[in-house]
């Protein structure tokens, strides 16, 4: 596990939107459309519906888990592939051989690109680990959000091209 994070996880393994036209979820028949969006794994790249892609953990710029990598979207296998990793780092005599087992199977499931069908037990918290997000994280810095000397003496003109003293009619 490199200890540096270098940027988010790659998108190199993502398959394209235009290869998959439902939830690769095995029993899932959600086809997409204009209310059903896809959703790309951050790990394994395959594309899930907003049901079957909503698990957060922590990766690295390589899309491997990482304890300090940044926190991304991932489909229900990887999330279950997420929590062993961290019970083996936990409990890191009982699992060392099976680590070694997860990363292996993890690049194979990469490459592959196959989602292969397991035991769906409880899921980890949709936003686990995201803290709230205030108006300093989102108006770029320099941005003075506390300013409330706004002009108060100007009336409020929903539609700036047309002048102040304009009379609207119905003729």
């Amino acid at each position: 596990m490199s200890e540096e994070i270098t940027g988010p996880p790659t998108r190199d393994h993502w398959k394209s939107d235009s290869e998959v036209n439902n939830c690769e979820s095995i029993g899932c028949s959600i086809n997409f459309g204009l209310f059903d969006r896809r959703h790309h794994c951050r790990k394994c790249g395959d594309i899930f519906c907003s049901a079957h892609c909503s698990n957060y953990f922590r990766l690295d710029q390589d899309a491997q888990f990482h304890l300090h990598g940044i926190l991304s979207r991932g489909c229900n296998s990887c999330a279950e592939e997420y929590k062993r990793w961290q019970e083996g780092l936990r409990h890191p005599k009982s699992g060392g051989k099976k680590n070694e087992e997860n990363k292996n199977n993890s690049n194979n499931k990469l490459s592959l690109r196959k989602r292969h069908a397991g035991i769906m037990t409880h899921q980890p918290q949709a936003m686990e680990g995201v803290t709230e997000l205030g108006r300093d994280d989102i108006v770029s810095k320099g941005v003075n959000i506390n300013n409330k000397s706004a002009k108060k003496d100007q009336a409020f003109n929903p539609i700036p091209s047309v002048p102040a003293d304009w009379q609207w009619s119905t003729f």
